[in-house]
Formats: C-alpha cells, sequence, structure tokens
C-alpha cells in the first residue's frame, strides 16, 4: 500500500509502514494499552518461546529473527520495501529503490512536484538460507533522471507478488513518465521476463504502478489511486486473458484498506477489505458481487486443514483488531500488522511491547515473546512489517 512518496520518504527517515490507517497514533496507543492490559491480566507473565525463525522489515532492510529472538540484520542498503514471502517459505521477494533515483534526489529537493511521484525501483529475491540476494529486474543501461540534457529513461514498478506454486512473480511496471502501466511476470526458473498485459487500461496518477495480487488462478491489479474513492480492478488470468473489469462505487465514510484473494472451495474471489472492517467478495470470474455466509479468515497456505484462523473486525472503542478464532487470544492491528508461522500453528504480530514492536504468540503455551531491541525506544528497531508463513 505503498504511496506515491511513501518510498522514499520512508528510506530517508527510516520510518516504518503498517500503520493502522483510519485511526490517529495517539489513540492508537490509548487502545494499545487497553489491550495488553487485558492479556496482562489474562496470561500474567509470559514465558519466552522458542519459535522457528522468522523475518522482519525495518527501516528499509530485512532482519531474521533466530529461535533465541533476537535479530540478526540481513541486508544494509535501507532501500528495500514490501517484502513477501515465497510460497513454500524459501526465498524473499522485494521492491528496492533504484540507484537511478536515490542519485536524483541529490540533485534536487525532495518536496513539492517530486515528492508527489514514485521514483523508479528494482525487483530483486532473497535466499533465506544463504541470505543471499538476485536482481530480478533492473533499470535500463543508460538509466538516467532529472538531469539536465538528458531525457529521462527509467523504470517504476510495483511490489512483487508470488505465484500460487512459487516459480513466477509479477508486478506492474512503467517508463518514467509514461501514462499506461504494463503487468509482467518473472519466472524463476527459466530466469525469463516477459509481458502479460502490455497496456492496462488505466492513467497512472502521482506517477504510482498499481499492486498486484496473486491467488489460485488469476491476478488482480488494484487501478484504484484514491482508497475513498470509486475502486477498479482488472481480473485477468495467469496467461493475461482478461477475466473483468469491476468497479466499486465509493462507500461514504469508509475507504479500502486492502484488496486479497480469497479462496474458496470452487473458486478465488476478489477480497475488497474496508476500514470499517466489512468485506465485499466480488466473483474471480465475472467481477460481479456475491453473497457470504462469513467472513474470510487468515490461515496458513501450507498446513489450511489444521491452521489457526485470524478474523479482522473493528469495535467503536478499540478500532481493528484480529482474534484467533476458538481461542483468547485477541491484539490490536489491521491484516498487515499480524501473519502466521509455516504451520499455522503461532503468530508473529506488531504492536507489543509497544506500537513498532514485534511479538510472537503460541497456540502451545498461550503466551507472548516479545522480541528483543525492536520497538519505540532510543535504540530501539521500529518494525514495520513481518513475515513467517505463507498465508
Amino acid at each position: 500500500m505503498a504511496g506515491a512518496c511513501a518510498l522514499y520518504t520512508e528510506l530517508r527517515h527510516n520510518q516504518s509502514s503498517g500503520s493502522i490507517c483510519s485511526y490517529g497514533y495517539d489513540m492508537l496507543r490509548k487502545r494499545f494499552l487497553m489491550i495488553a492490559l487485558l492479556l496482562m491480566s489474562a496470561y500474567g507473565t509470559f514465558a519466552q518461546e522458542t519459535p522457528p525463525p522468522f523475518f522482519f522489515w525495518s527501516g528499509g532492510d530485512l532482519y531474521r529473527v533466530e529461535p533465541n529472538l533476537v535479530p540478526a540484520q540481513l541486508t544494509a542498503s535501507g532501500t528495500i520495501s514490501s517484502p513477501v514471502i515465497s510460497p513454500d517459505e524459501s526465498r524473499i521477494a522485494y521492491k528496492q529503490a533504484a540507484l537511478v533515483g536515490i542519485e536524483a534526489l541529490d540533485r534536487v529537493e525532495a518536496e513539492g512536484e517530486i515528492a508527489d511521484i514514485d521514483l523508479p525501483a528494482d525487483i530483486a529475491v532473497l535466499d533465506v538460507l544463504s541470505g543471499a540476494s538476485t536482481l530480478i529486474a533492473g533499470q535500463p543501461e543508460d538509466a538516467a533522471l532529472f538531469e539536465e540534457g538528458t531525457p529521462d529513461n527509467a523504470i517504476v514498478r510495483s511490489a512483487p507478488a508470488w505465484s500460487p506454486d512459487g516459480i513466477q512473480l509479477a508486478w506492474t511496471e512503467f517508463n518514467f513518465g509514461a501514462e499506461t502501466p504494463r503487468l509482467m511476470i518473472h519466472d524463476l526458473t527459466e530466469g525469463t521476463t516477459s509481458v502479460l498485459v502490455p497496456d492496462i487500461a488505466m492513467t497512472v496518477t502521482q506517477g504510482q504502478a498499481p499492486s498486484v495480487r496473486w491467488g489460485d488462478n488469476l491476478l488482480i491489479v488494484n487501478l484504484s489511486a484514491d482508497a475513498a474513492g470509486e475502486q477498479a480492478y482488472l481480473i485477468v488470468s495467469p496467461v493475461g486473458t482478461q477475466n473483468a473489469a469491476p468497479r466499486l462505487a465509493p462507500v461514504p465514510d469508509d475507504y479500502v484498506l486492502d484488496v486479497f484473494p480469497v479462496e474458496g472451495a470452487e473458486q478465488t474471489y476478489v477480497g475488497v477489505f474496508y476500514a470499517s472492517g466489512r468485506w465485499t467478495l466480488l466473483d474471480g470470474r465475472t467481477g460481479v458481487g456475491v453473497p457470504f455466509r462469513d467472513v474470510p479468515h487468515l490461515l496458513s497456505r501450507r498446513s489450511p486443514e489444521n491452521s489457526l484462523r485470524l478474523r479482522f473486525d473493528i469495535t467503536p472503542d478499540m478500532g481493528m483488531f484480529w482474534e484467533v478464532l476458538d481461542t483468547n487470544m485477541a491484539y490490536t492491528g489491521d491484516p498487515n500488522r499480524v501473519t502466521l508461522s509455516p504451520d499455522g500453528q503461532a503468530a508473529v504480530f506488531l504492536g507489543y511491547p509497544d506500537f513498532d514492536g514485534a511479538a510472537i504468540w503460541s497456540s502451545a503455551s498461550n503466551a507472548i515473546s516479545a522480541v528483543p531491541n525492536t520497538g519505540d525506544d532510543d535504540g530501539e528497531l521500529e518494525v514495520g512489517a513481518v513475515i513467517w508463513g505463507s498465508t
């Protein structure tokens, strides 16, 4: 959900992402304290767990958290954003600020017109075991941006999205200054990159590449620049055939928090999740809204039958929260602030011991373990995203 200047402002000031958009920061802290008191009353002193390694994003870099819960830094560029783990949890794909854009910022003020656009980015993949990163999509050899006497030549990209089988990556991109984006596919087995949809029917606004989500048998391109305005989506098959291009009227006093593929028993739906906690489901084949009996749940892709199930909702007093069904675990946060372990039996989340801290909750012990050196205090890592199992 990175906005036009979010990536570069974020990189320059080392600010974290993943905040709950619908509530003010001070109010969030007050509500966090309410939840924390409830948890401490219910659980008492939290025992330390020894979970399998997971990852988090902070200040433009990735960290591995080993079983001793001590974070180990994996990257040092400070230019990474939007990390997403592969379905087999062996690789992490991410967007990275391109050098041509960073150099351009050194030549101009990062305010006014330049602050209203998204600048060039590359796509890379990190191997979880070795910690080595591989560039998947870079800039042209003669890349240039804001150089006097030289035409701009650079590529703006969205965050990457994994195919369900973990073999391919998708993203949208356009040449800097162009009006129409394209949908790209990279095959990691073949090492090839191709154009899936050459001309996406939308006008680029604020220089931002539309986001992509990949579900079973479909890709969802979010064409909406304003989450509070009309919502428009492009639904295509993995071979580029257009399924539908639905448009949803704006909802008064509400806005779209995120869009997710929702796997049903017989097909994949487009799940539109609003800041009010309500859902709209669209048929992935036709784009038509469909009725549903229960809201979508977050669960492990690897072990869906045995996975814990997380439900998201909202209350006037606490704001957005998630709860683990059939347990007494609940905490403030939207879907971007919590994820599950590969086996689906534990959750890692943001907000404990304070808003930018990370912690793990285990279903086996019903206990929370805070990740050391994360949080809001001086010298601590302000965590903006957590990455563990594929969900």
